[in-house]
């Protein structure tokens, strides 16, 4: 058995979910009482995976637990493969050798555990019913009800792959969620074959009033074939003349393909755009094409180009994919070890045909890496000369970043004059930004500093630099939490890095993991109170969110209140929103 005293976990975020039908009870009594379950009592759809998660009113004798035993009905005793106890949060959680079975009616009878004074908790018969098949389910709360779920589940069919993902809002007449008569906004159902997938979204039951039957009334629907050099997509909106849906007179104006052809070392992929023709149907010789692009890659050695075209018209011939196509847009990115161009042109030059060498740039751009220095140069001016790419170009700007052995950047900055002496890349060019990291003692990232102007002297990352803002990043000695804040001014003493600096944000972050659990939570705290970073009090947090996952399922949580008992990270704390998803134990 392991116990845990955690920060977080799954009951912390239900156990506050009071009035919740399905997943509600009293948070606290005069004896020691289970106060919630999941599954939930009287539950129909209850997932059915290897794992029950019990939260009580009361914290648990640890050594009870090992004592539980947990019976399907009064004869037969369940293996338990291991018992997981909580103490802060007072959530035991039961994993099971293995699921509970489908579509049965559970008893599960609990007894033997006591509180921490030694008092019986009284003994738990919990009954509910297992869904008929293996379901992923994500449940959703606002201000600690639940307001609705979504669920996913397959089924099979003679070769026949159907996925459902069905949304939830209401729990119906019962006003008990999961069980039969919950209420449904939408679906999307979809069907796989060999031959291809047909994924189409449903808003209505249709004539007999009935959820995911056949006549379901759909919103749109979605064609897809797809193969390792051909992705096709065909999005219908409408049933056509003949007002029935999935019928072969249903139109599309969003036909959309992708192919590709060659290899690693040399490639062309095609993008099509397109709406139907005369016949209906999409990807045939009368499709009307809106747009295409193509992408081209070469490969020789360690260079590489990749070039795009963008269409916008067939060209005289009124066929597209011949010679007269008239391109749009055009653009060529260039590769080697250190240096990448990206050229964009912006007509087809005096001879009025694209992809020759006198095609007018637009711009173009000059990134070179060596020795941890990257500059990216952008010109958009080809010089006296008149000619692009030749040595008189003029640059209108160039960026510049510093970065160390471990690929960490140390500083960046962004040049936008010449300054004085009217010329690039000399020491008096004027910086539009410049920033720089520092790290601690131990090499981790602890404060990145963006200036405004690099003060008299001229000089960036120089002690006159004028400071704009700056973040912290500190992380705890046990490794568990980092605490990050941003700072907009020097507070009253007029001095930067002081204890009065003022705060744009403060935040707190918790990381905690083990071989099955995951969580993690961050919390942003008010800054006016908290505004000393260092001496963060948890009195302070304005709002916070948390994730978990372990087998059979995952928590997102977001945290609006301390919860009764006034103190933030305790297990009363009031959520704002949550999704806890159930998955499928076989996947």
């Amino acid at each position: 058995m392991r116990t845990h005293t955690q920060i977080i976990c799954l009951a912390a975020a239900v156990i506050g979910l009071q009035g919740c039908a399905g997943l509600s009870g009293p948070a606290t009594s005069n004896a020691p009482a289970l106060a919630f379950s999941a599954p939930a009592a009287g539950e129909t759809k209850a997932a059915a995976i290897p794992v029950i998660t019990l939260f009580f009113n009361e914290a648990l004798d640890p050594a009870s637990v090992n004592a539980i035993e947990l019976k399907l009905d009064p004869t037969r005793i369940i293996d338990i493969a291991e018992r997981e106890y909580d103490a802060k949060a007072r959530v035991l959680t039961l994993r099971l050798a293995a699921p509970l079975p489908l579509a049965t009616h559970v008893a599960l009878n609990m007894s033997g555990l006591k509180n921490e004074k030694g008092q019986s908790v009284s003994t738990i018969d919990l009954k509910f019913t297992t869904d008929d098949t293996y379901r992923y389910r994500g449940i959703e709360f606002q201000d600690g009800r639940i307001s609705g779920y979504f669920e996913e589940w397959r089924e099979s069919h003679e070769g026949e792959e159907v996925n459902y993902n069905v949304n939830y809002i209401n729990s119906g007449s019962d006003q008990v969620w999961f069980t039969g008569d919950d209420e449904i906004s939408r679906y999307v159902r979809t069907r796989s074959t060999a031959e291809g997938t047909l994924e189409a979204t449903f808003v209505a039951p249709g004539a007999d009033g009935t959820w995911l039957t056949d006549d379901d009334v759909p919103e749109s629907y979605t064609r897809l074939r797809s193969s390792d050099t051909l992705y096709q997509s065909a999005l219908y909106q409408g049933p056509g003349p003949d007002g029935v849906w999935f019928t072969d007179d249903d139109a599309s104006d969003n036909c959309a393909l992708q192919s590709s052809e060659g290899d690693e070392e040399q490639s062309v992929t095609l993008y099509k755009r397109s709406r139907q023709g005369a016949d209906n149907q999409c990807f045939t010789a009368d499709d009307v094409i809106l747009e295409v692009n193509r992408d081209e890659q070469k490969s020789q050695g360690d260079k590489v180009r990749t070039a795009s075209w963008v269409y916008s018209h067939p060209g005289a011939d009124g066929l597209w994919e011949t010679a007269d196509d008239q391109v749009s847009a055009f653009s060529v990115s260039d590769y080697d070890d250190e240096t990448s161009a990206v050229a964009n042109y912006a007509s087809p030059g005096k001879d009025g045909v694209w992809l020759t060498q006198d095609d007018r740039l637009s711009d173009y751009s000059i990134t070179t890496t060596k020795e941890g220095l990257t500059r990216t140069v952008f010109y958009r001016d080809p010089g006296y000369d008149g000619l692009w790419r030749t040595a008189d170009d003029i640059p209108y700007g160039y960026s510049e970043e510093r970065s160390d052995a471990d690929a960490h950047n140390i500083y960046s900055k962004e040049v936008n004059n010449p300054g004085p002496d009217g010329v690039w890349f000399t020491q008096d060019d004027l910086l539009a930004s410049h920033a720089k990291s520092e790290t601690d003692e131990n090499g981790n990232f602890s404060r990145w500093i963006s200036y405004s102007s690099p003060g008299p002297d001229r000089e960036p990352f120089t002690y006159d630099d004028l400071i704009n803002e700056y973040y912290t990043s500190t992380i705890s000695a046990d490794r568990e939490s980092i605490e990050e804040a941003g700072f907009r001014a020097p507070g009253a003493d007029g001095v930067w890095f002081t204890e009065d600096d003022t705060p744009t944000t403060l935040s707190r972050r918790w990381e905690r993991q083990d071989e099955e659990t995951q969580r993690s939570l961050s919390a942003t705290y008010n800054t006016q109170t908290a505004a000393t970073v260092g001496q963060i009090s948890d009195d302070a947090i304005t709002y916070y969110s948390v994730s978990e996952s372990q087998a059979g399922y995952y928590m997102d949580a977001s945290y609006q209140s301390p919860g009764p008992d006034g103190q933030w990270l305790t297990a009363d704390d009031t959520p704002a929103t949550m999704t806890l998803n159930y998955s499928d134990p076989q996947e």
